[in-house]
């Protein structure tokens, strides 16, 4: 998603990947990749042979990394067009659907995944996209994505 992508490397001085890289307490050897693509929405990353796949082999070879190093990731995606998917539960469940098969596919490519955070869309940056780009309006998708079950 754009918004992923935003918060973790291009807001400037304020983004994730500036502030990890100052902070003296990070490990020297850590190294940190924005692989957040956007317009990719969840069910673009679904496909094992996707290009959102080949588009962060290419991040993780420019920064000097293998998918053998790879131990941590951060997800945070929502579905194209939730609404789609029917009411709630079922627009949240379809999305916890492909966050299930992108963790799999995840633990092909990174064979040493450890750690996977997952994070919901943020409410408020959608309803600024909203606003700014006259679409839809984004809620109750961004806040009922948080209702993933756990069975």
């Amino acid at each position: 998603m754009s918004n992923t992508t935003d918060e973790f490397a291009s807001l400037g001085p304020s983004a994730f990947k500036l502030l990890a890289d100052a902070d003296p307490a990070k490990n020297p050897r850590l190294v940190i990749v924005d692989g957040a693509q956007g317009g990719e929405a969840s069910t673009d990353w679904t496909n094992l042979n996707s290009s959102t796949w080949s588009t962060v082999a290419s991040r993780l070879s420019s920064a000097g990394v293998n998918s053998n190093q790879v131990q941590i990731l951060w997800m945070k995606h929502a579905r194209r067009q939730p609404e789609a998917s029917g009411a709630f539960p079922a627009h949240a469940q379809a999305l916890q659907n492909d966050e299930e098969l992108i963790l799999r596919d995840a633990k092909h490519y990174y064979p040493k995944l450890k750690i996977a955070y997952l994070s919901s869309p943020h409410a408020g940056l959608r309803f600024y996209h909203q606003l700014q780009l006259d679409l839809p309006e984004p809620e109750p998708y961004a806040f009922e994505s948080c209702f993933l079950s756990n069975g």
